[in-house]
């Protein structure tokens, strides 16, 4: 009967300060105030929805989960990871190169010089 339970309970019936207070607790988290603290919490609850949206979606192939980055702003997790290739290439042009005259093989690190040899 046990075992009945908590496979009928879902993490989405699970309230959010709860959720959030693990989340705190395992990634070592402190707020200087408590509206810091409602801050994230409200960023999470965010991630958390997209998370449970996506996970809920059987067309997916993997599974999302929260980690260090659940309650920060785009712009804080931009500052340490970079932008995405999207975002960050989207102005730059395309150069498309003619592909007729390539030879069949390269060795890089013979003639170009761009990689060194496989070392031990």
């Amino acid at each position: 009967m046990k075992s009945m339970f908590i496979a009928a309970t879902s993490a989405a019936s699970v309230p959010i300060e709860y959720k959030f207070n693990e989340y705190v607790s395992n990634y070592g988290k402190s707020y200087a105030t408590h509206d810091e603290y409602h801050f994230r919490m409200n960023l999470f609850a965010k991630k958390d929805q997209l998370i449970e949206q996506w996970n809920a979606d059987l067309k997916n192939t993997h599974f999302l989960g929260h980690n260090h980055f659940s309650d920060m702003t785009d712009h804080e997790m931009s500052k340490i990871v970079g932008e995405p290739m999207h975002k960050a290439n989207r102005d730059v042009p395309v150069k498309v190169l003619p592909a007729d005259d390539l030879p069949a093989t390269v060795n890089w690190t013979e003639t170009k010089g761009a990689v060194n040899p496989v070392g031990n």
